[in-house]
């Protein structure tokens, strides 16, 4: 929707203003066209590694390879600003300054490599689009950025949404390297059909449509570089396109510039079996009854959180090589297990807790409980008396003294970060600590924002 929006807005604008300047051969690009328990991996923080622009810009005192031969490509056109110095300044920092952490790009990389230009070119789109995730992550599935982007193609949760990921407590498909390619195929095409230049679609990748737009309306242009030296985009941005022009080159020029390709083989989703894993199965018993290792397995398919797949919906992964399929007697039998599993888990889920019917109120559902309308709401997080028929509602009275300092009931809330609040003042209104919080909700820091939902053990 906020794509389209842009969409329009840019319309109107071509519409309205005569003296906006026509596209330059950078946006005539032929092409169709971010978004813990025990077996959690731990994230991988992404460095971007931006070289403080406020430094004398380097000259690349090596003269550069003569580029390959040109064609109608990305690449092709992105000889024209090789020049640009800040282009240059990427160039030395992924030759000189980083050397060895560009190479792990390319080795990473190499895996993915073919299958990501082939998805590319099915969808009419430049290959050389593959450089954007090498910039974006370093080719690392379970890589998490500062703003909790996630995955290979860096993807925040609600663009990943948008674009028909899974996200939730138990599965990440950002870290699944087809899922993500797909949705980020999609995203580019989007943002591509809006602004007609591949150079304005990765500045939007990076720093979203409508900054993007705010940009060209300020500035009555679609010349990237030209919104370069107006300052009219952030910082990251402008680095963003240079270091996007700079890793390709240097990719492509990896022999010149010292750097190796890995002969290692190629990522083929296709040549892998796939096995849909029922409600509340461990990976640990697909494992067993595939002949593979466990660790195998969650490599395999990094977008799965816990070593218990999902509780409440099947999951498909793929097998490494050298397993077998599940045969299916024991197929059946895990789809059994997994019913006797799944009724008991929502047992225990709504024991506590009540449905509203017509006619409820707070009052007269804290007189059946015996409890408060007060308890109730801060249980349940309600800001008004208003409840809404269907929704649950925990009811458990309030912990007694002996419960207190026995320590925690079992009763988990879920509790919405309003503005104002802190880890400090949520623990202290709900008896709990800092560190317990930070604990239960996987938090490496005190930084909480409104509207975050923070799961509290009472």
């Amino acid at each position: 929707m906020q794509i389209l929006l842009v969409a329009l807005v840019i319309s109107s604008c071509m519409l309205g203003k005569q003296d906006l300047p026509t596209l330059t051969s950078d946006s005539t690009d032929n092409g169709h066209l971010k978004p813990a328990d025990d077996s959690r991996p731990p994230p991988v923080e992404v460095d971007d590694g931006v070289p403080s622009l406020e430094e004398p810009l380097a000259e690349f005192d090596d003269p550069l390879p003569e580029p390959l031969v040109a064609g109608d490509d990305l690449y092709s056109k992105s000889l024209t600003h090789i020049d640009h110095r800040l282009v240059k300044k990427w160039i030395r920092y992924f030759t000189k300054q980083e050397f060895d952490r560009f190479q792990r790009f390319l080795d990473r990389g190499e895996y993915y490599r073919v299958y990501i230009e082939d998805q590319l070119a099915s969808h009419s789109m430049p290959q050389e689009l593959y450089y954007l995730a090498m910039i974006e992550s370093g080719f690392r599935n379970r890589a998490r950025s500062r703003a909790q982007a996630v995955g290979i193609w860096q993807f925040m949760r609600g663009t990943a949404r948008n674009y028909g990921l899974l996200v939730d407590s138990y599965i990440d498909q950002r870290m699944d390297p087809v899922a993500a390619t797909s949705a980020a195929i999609s995203y580019l095409q989007d943002l591509y059909r809006v602004y007609q230049s591949w150079w304005l679609a990765i500045a939007a990748y990076n720093s979203g449509e409508v900054r993007v737009l705010r940009a060209i309306m300020h500035r009555n242009t679609r010349d990237f570089f030209e919104l370069i030296e107006r300052r009219v985009l952030p910082r990251e941005t402008v680095n963003y396109v240079p270091k996007f022009i700079a890793a390709m080159y240097v990719a492509k020029h990896h022999r010149r510039f010292g750097f190796r390709l890995s002969t290692a083989r190629d990522f083929d989703p296709q040549a892998m079996p796939i096995y849909r894993v029922p409600p509340f199965i461990h990976l640990r018993e697909v494992a067993k009854r595939s002949g593979c290792s466990l660790h195998k397995l969650k490599e395999n398919n990094p977008y799965i959180i816990y070593s218990v797949v999902h509780p409440t919906r099947s999951i498909a992964i793929r097998l490494p090589d050298g397993c077998r399929k599940v045969s299916h007697g024991d197929n059946r039998r895990l789809i059994a297990e997994s019913r006797v599993r799944l009724k008991s888990y929502r047992n225990r889920k709504y024991k506590g807790m009540y449905r509203v019917r017509a006619g409820d109120t707070l009052s007269s559902i804290a007189r059946r409980f015996k409890t408060s309308v007060k308890a109730l709401k801060l249980a349940n997080n309600l800001r008004s008396d208003r409840i809404k028929i269907g929704k649950r509602l925990y009811v458990s009275p309030p912990r007694s003294a002996v419960a207190r300092r026995r320590g925690r009931t079992g009763q988990v809330i879920n509790y919405r970060v309003r503005p104002g609040d802190s880890l400090y003042t949520i623990a202290q209104k709900h008896r709990t600590s800092v560190r317990k919080l930070k604990r239960d909700n996987r938090l490496r820091s005190n930084r909480i924002h409104p509207r975050q939902t923070i799961k509290i053990h009472l």
